[in-house]
């Protein structure tokens, strides 16, 4: 019998590139205004360098220039000591005025930047909180856990699970699996059993290729009537594939093959329908 399990493997998911969770661009290095602030102080603080040594050097040019003169150069050059001392004052005091306020905006920015981020984090927390968790997989779900005493082996007999039926009532589906590993082989819907064609001391594998030889019981069975999940399948995959095979039961299994849980096409169509489900599928299911 086919594995619908493996079938049900999607294509390994790409990585995708890692964004802000309030969906802007992703950080992955300075941004250009950043930079552009950069350059900015770079060059103001380059330009300050080079007036601070012409004013310091002014007079020592001076000296130099009236080297002959020294008594000349000597007042010369406590004249432009003077001057210079109030130059660089002056520059040193508009400068830093400057770099306050340039200081004042970049940080404002990214402090802005900062809040809006945070505000967006904390509307994204609020409404996965009125929303609830987010549900995808088949994990997620609130799941019906097989009953293992109503598990049965190929060569149990129909008298032995009508016998099972009338004490759990309610059930409509069969599971048979395998003696020794315990991996499903099959579900049987209910139905077979009302078929007067099938001896009591029947067992179920002969039922199954009873069924296989007869159209109109075919469906009861196999890959007609249920297909087998993982419980990482995303829930619109399941109901997809079951709705393209008309399946009415979907059996959770494990990594040995073994029933851990089941849930059938009602299960995930009223799911669907809810609000947090409509996100994940078509506005209108077909039940």
């Amino acid at each position: 019998m086919p594995d619908e399990a493996n079938k049900m493997n999607l294509l390994p998911e790409q990585p995708e590139k890692k964004q802000q969770k309030n969906g802007s661009a992703p950080e992955d290095g300075p941004t250009k205004s950043s930079m552009a602030s950069y350059h900015l102080v770079v060059i103001m603080l380059s330009i300050l360098a080079g007036l601070a040594v012409v004013i310091i050097s002014l007079p020592l040019f001076v000296i130099i220039l009236n080297f002959k003169d020294a008594q000349a150069a000597t007042g010369y050059s406590t004249a432009l000591i003077d001057f210079s001392k109030w130059a660089l004052a002056v520059l040193l005091g508009a400068f830093g005025a400057w770099i306050g306020a340039g200081a004042a905006y970049f940080f404002g920015k990214e402090n802005l930047r900062e809040s809006s981020r945070s505000t967006a984090e904390a509307l994204r927390i609020q409404q996965e909180g009125f929303r609830g968790p987010q549900i995808e997989r088949i994990k997620d779900m609130t799941l019906t856990a097989m009953n293992p005493n109503f598990i049965f082996g190929p060569e149990t007999t129909r008298d032995v699970v009508e016998s099972k039926l009338r004490e759990f009532r309610g059930y409509w589906f069969v599971p048979v699996v395998d003696d020794k590993t315990g991996a499903l082989k099959d579900v049987m819907h209910i139905q077979v059993f009302w078929s007067p064609a099938l001896n009591a001391d029947k067992q179920l594998k002969d039922m199954i290729t009873h069924m296989n030889t007869t159209p109109e019981m075919e469906k009861l069975h196999g890959d007609q009537f249920y297909v087998k999940v993982s419980p990482d399948d995303k829930i619109i995959d399941v109901y997809n594939l079951m709705s393209h095979k008309q399946a009415e039961v979907a059996v959770v299994v494990d990594e040995k093959g073994k029933a851990t849980n089941c849930l059938t096409k009602s299960d995930l169509s009223s799911y669907l329908r809810t609000t947090e489900g409509r996100r994940l599928g078509p506005d209108s299911l077909n039940a």
